[in-house]
């Protein structure tokens, strides 16, 4: 049988054979601030892009239940997730791995998903993110964790992301599993995670650091806490956000690995103007 890389070739191949793969053509600049050479990518056109509808009768269509069959790759090992071609990507081979039954994208990642997402970053070696929250950037209701290729196109030769420089600088020789902060402007935790882990040692640093960042608290008064979360083979980085929109820009995970999409040239006038911090602090919480 085929191993997973070769499934995804395949679905991917076939999937812009039927038209069912909407790549977002963008343009890229590099903004150097504080060390990181962040990678500023234009869309060229971002019409095609759906959003969940609200109000009125609609329900917004799910897209992850049922899965795309043109766009589906298979259900992960653990049954507990399907891997899924993204629709709309900017990286080609943008993953997705959905729950395989609804689940909240508000809830917490549990060792199922962290199975599923140490098993994937394995057989793939990426970037994994998971924007969690009203304000995270997240614009599916369906609890989904995504993954894209490192190296990150653009990127400075030897990171996986822009970000990383940042990483490498402040974690030294820190053991695996050793919660740090890097010195960003922003409250944050970073910690190594090492490939010989297991899927649970990698959800236990998920939830000290959970505790650590204070989350927790907002889920003991019921509101659902908002952060983002990435994760390659080597970190763990952890952010909890206060607003989805930096001067009217919407902001992902992607933001912390040293990448930012803009839709038009005023935004990206925006950037350079303002630089890639202020947009990281705007929408995060002070140290």
């Amino acid at each position: 049988s085929l191993g997973w890389v070769e499934c995804v070739a395949q679905v991917t191949q076939s999937a812009i054979a039927k038209g069912e793969l909407r790549s977002i053509k963008t343009s890229a600049t590099i903004v150097s601030e504080d060390g990181v050479n962040w990678i500023l990518r234009v869309v060229e056109s971002l019409k095609d892009k759906p959003h969940p509808i609200s109000g009125g009768d609609k329900k917004p269509s799910n897209p992850f239940l049922p899965p795309d069959p043109e766009l589906f790759v298979g259900k992960l090992p653990n049954e507990h997730h399907n891997l899924i071609l993204n629709k709309f990507n900017v990286a080609p081979r943008h993953l997705i791995i959905s729950t395989s039954d609804f689940e909240p994208q508000t809830d917490l990642l549990n060792i199922h998903d962290f199975e599923s997402l140490w098993f994937c970053l394995n057989e793939f070696d990426g970037l994994g993110f998971f924007n969690a929250g009203e304000t995270s950037g997240a614009s599916q209701p369906h609890k989904h964790m995504q993954l894209i290729p490192v190296p990150m196109e653009g990127t400075t030769t030897g990171l996986n992301f822009p970000m990383e420089a940042k990483l490498n600088a402040a974690s030294g020789n820190l053991d695996p599993g050793v919660i740090f902060e890097t010195g960003l402007p922003f409250s944050h935790l970073c910690s190594k995670v090492s490939s010989d882990m297991t899927h649970h040692q990698v959800a236990s640093i998920y939830e000290r650091m959970f505790s650590r960042l204070d989350l927790a608290s907002d889920v003991k008064t019921a509101k659902n806490p908002s952060y983002n979360l990435l994760l390659t083979k080597k970190y763990m980085f952890m952010v909890p956000r206060r607003a989805e929109k930096a001067f009217g820009i919407s902001l992902n995970s992607m933001v912390f690995a040293g990448t930012i999409l803009v839709k038009t040239e005023e935004e990206k006038k925006s950037v350079e103007k303002e630089g890639p911090l202020a947009f990281m602090k705007a929408v995060t919480w002070g140290q």
